[in-house]
């Protein structure tokens, strides 16, 4: 009874295989792999031995070819055990192999399918009809019928496209021999053996030529195509994994032969897609069209089977400096061909705004493609010829007379020269926002390729413009990186010696006009720990500081009142403050000031320069001094005593010859001596320091008897 119905189900199977109804033949060979796993097993491997070549086949629209067949039997087999073990190797190759007669017969029915297309739509065009053209081809018979392959002449396409069908279909020949198999399976049916040739004359690299036609219609299959025979051939040269164990089961040296015969014509198709991507890659820079170019980048490999002279690849590891890789890289077509294309989107940089994002968006468009390719060799050797490009540019730039300023610091100043003095505050701010970060993008590339630092490059343009005493390029510059900005003004401080008015400048643009990310909130300040004020923004307040002291005894000494709304340090601190006219100003003694200021205390220098400073101005001054920590804030407590001191023995005196001046003279001074006396007690009231105040107040004691004494 179950030999009765495994015959049943036999034959169900051949007549669902001649039908060319897959699906029954699938559930047949399920039902035949419970009851008889062996049989089940030898009716697949014998379709897929085959390539699913049998006489008298009707073909559905389901399964429409044998190559479909083979494919579709092949993902059945594999689902047993031992199922390539009639072929000698694993179930990978096995697939991979019926995976390449797929591939190729789909390219054969695009090619003739888009041919008929055009033909069709041609002569709808001339006949002036209106008629839907059907593309389809349903069958492998009918794709003969309209090649007229047996004739060799093809009915309803050009010669030249025939050409390409006839290579490919001995291409696909060679993927037919290279799934039979030699020994019982291929004997199950014997006229048919004997009716197909044992062995297939293998395609020669000049007839593979005429691909190249069609290769650019159809880059995806062509490139699917590739990556089957890529997995095939492995990384060998001539063999792959699964090669050599079809030469470990064939003892015989015909065998391995024909084995690299094969892999060799397999690589020559990788070779010849290679080869017409370059050409037309080439064409398109002739021709101007980038975006044409970059559209083939994706499709280029480096891999076996492609000679790597043609793409001239450059080993990363193996470059030394950049003039080798200029003399190597020129040597190379493949190289000259991603030179061209680079050089040609690189110059847009120098244009517009608008055309330098278009430049941006090609290169990033070049990357995608490179990395599409799956090929880390292209990408590879596209940085190389990018950082090339860009280090033959540093190197004209660094030639010129352009004092030194690093090119995209360069690029980004012109592109803030070009800014329009009518246009709105959010558009401007919008531009600049743009403009920064490109600036940024290609400085990183600037100093990674040039072997500086980033902020290296911003620093010295920056400082560089201070000392040409261009104070507005410099504040430019440094809108790339803010945080450098106090750097930059206490560096440019020494570079700017003798010059006042220049000095103050670069206070007021570089730390006073701080930018709102920078800028501290005036009601946070008093809670702000001394530790988060930096050693350079301390630096910063106490320049400005001396600037302030200077100015002061330049108003002192020319007989002009001073007030703290003149201060550049209140300013800087969110205070409210009136211009300072410099025309007015003393520059000998404001220079003066600071040469004093640079090496001896406010203190001493205020007092050594106007004696006669008012107390009030003395006090104002003095608490202006800016403090960094806990210890300058008890140094500042102690010069205010030690002005009170002063004051207290200032005062003293003044009673003292107030009340002489009062025994002989007519007038009453004793009033004036009185309010000196009472100035004095403010001020040792004022000192907490207990051996200061003793001093004092033993002073003012004697000081006292000695005015009662006169008076007595």
């Amino acid at each position: 009874m179950e030999d009765k119905e495994t015959e049943i189900l036999s034959r169900l199977a051949a007549n669902h295989l001649y039908l060319a109804q897959f699906e029954p033949l699938r559930a047949i060979i399920v039902a035949l792999r419970v009851r008889n796993p062996e049989l089940a097993l030898s009716i697949l491997q014998t379709i897929v031995s085959q390539s699913g070549r049998f006489d008298n086949v009707t073909w559905s629209p389901s399964c429409s070819s044998p190559s479909l067949l083979t494919y579709l039997t092949t993902l059945e087999l594999i689902q047993f055990d031992n199922a390539s073990s009639i072929w000698g190797f694993d179930h990978e190759t096995l697939r991979l192999r019926a995976e390449f007669l797929l591939l190729v017969q789909n390219l054969i029915d695009r090619i003739v399918g888009s041919t008929r297309k055009k033909l069709e739509l041609e002569t709808v065009n001339k006949a002036g009809e209106e008629e839907e053209v059907s593309t389809a081809i349903e069958t492998v018979e009918e794709r003969s019928d309209l090649l007229g392959a047996e004739e060799g002449e093809p009915k309803d396409v050009p010669v030249e496209i025939g050409d390409c069908v006839q290579v490919l279909d001995k291409v696909l020949e060679l993927g037919v021999k290279r799934l039979k198999v030699e020994g019982a399976i291929a004997e199950v049916d014997g006229n048919q053996s004997e009716a197909r040739p044992a062995t297939v004359g293998l395609v020669d690299e000049e007839e593979l030529t005429c691909l190249s036609r069609v290769i650019g219609d159809h880059a995806d299959a062509f490139d699917a195509l590739c990556s089957n025979i890529q997995r095939q051939v492995g990384s060998s040269e001539y063999y792959g994994p699964s090669l050599a164990i079809t030469v470990r089961s064939n003892n015989d040296g015909t065998s391995a032969l024909n084995e690299e015969e094969d892999v060799k014509c397999l690589a020559s198709i990788q070779r010849c897609v290679q080869k017409t991507h370059l050409n037309q890659l080439k064409e398109c820079l002739k021709n101007g069209d980038v975006n044409g170019a970059v559209s083939h980048i994706r499709f280029l490999h480096v891999e076996p089977g492609v000679d790597e002279a043609e793409y001239r690849y450059v080993e990363l590891r193996s470059i030394l400096n950049t003039s080798k890789v200029k003399e190597m890289t020129r040597n190379h077509i493949g190289s000259e061909v991603f030179q061209d294309l680079l050089k040609i989107i690189l110059a847009q940089k120098k244009a517009s705004e608008s055309d330098y994002e278009v430049m941006r968006g090609r290169l990033f468009s070049v990357y995608e493609a490179a990395l599409s390719s799956n090929s880390r060799h292209i990408v590879e050797m596209i940085q190389i010829i990018q950082d090339q490009v860009l280090a033959e540019e540093i190197e004209i730039h660094r030639g010129l007379d352009n004092n030194q300023i690093p090119l995209p610091i360069q690029r980004f100043l012109s592109y803030i020269m070009e800014l329009k003095p009518e246009i709105s505050v959010d558009e401007k701010t919008a531009y600049l926002t743009k403009a920064t970060f490109f600036c940024t993008s290609d400085l990183y590339h600037y100093a990674r390729v040039s072997g500086s630092h980033v902020l290296e490059c911003i620093m010295d343009a920056a400082l560089s413009a201070v000392k040409r005493t261009e104070l507005q390029e410099a504040n430019n510059v440094l809108l790339l990186f803010p945080r450098l900005r106090p750097l930059v003004a206490a560096m440019g401080w020494d570079l700017l010696s003798g010059q006042l008015k220049e000095r103050r400048e670069l206070m007021q643009l570089l730390w006073i006009s701080k930018p709102p990310e920078v800028l501290q909130d005036a009601s946070s300040e008093v809670k702000c720990q001394l530790e988060d004020i930096s050693c350079v923004e301390h630096l910063c307040d106490t320049l400005c500081y001396h600037l302030d002291l200077a100015a002061f005894v330049a108003c002192v000494n020319s007989g002009r009142s001073w007030s703290s709304k003149f201060s550049l340090l209140q300013s800087g601190k969110g205070h409210l403050v009136c211009s300072r006219v410099d025309t007015d100003s003393d520059l000998f003694v404001e220079n003066f000031v600071l040469e004093r200021l640079s090496v001896q205390s406010p203190l001493r220098v205020l007092f050594d320069v106007v004696p006669g400073i008012r107390f009030e101005d003395a006090v104002e001054l003095i608490e202006m001094q800016p403090i960094s920590s806990s210890i300058a804030t008890e140094r500042r407590i102690q010069d205010i005593e030690l002005m009170h001191m002063r004051y207290a023995l200032e005062s003293a005196v003044l009673a003292l010859g107030s009340m002489e001046k009062g025994v002989t003279a007519e007038r009453d001074y004793h009033q004036v001596a009185f309010c000196h006396l009472n100035d004095l007690s403010k001020h040792l009231e004022s000192i907490d320091n207990i051996a200061r105040k003793v001093v004092s107040s033993w002073f003012a004691f004697f000081n006292t008897l000695h005015i009662s004494y006169l008076y007595w």
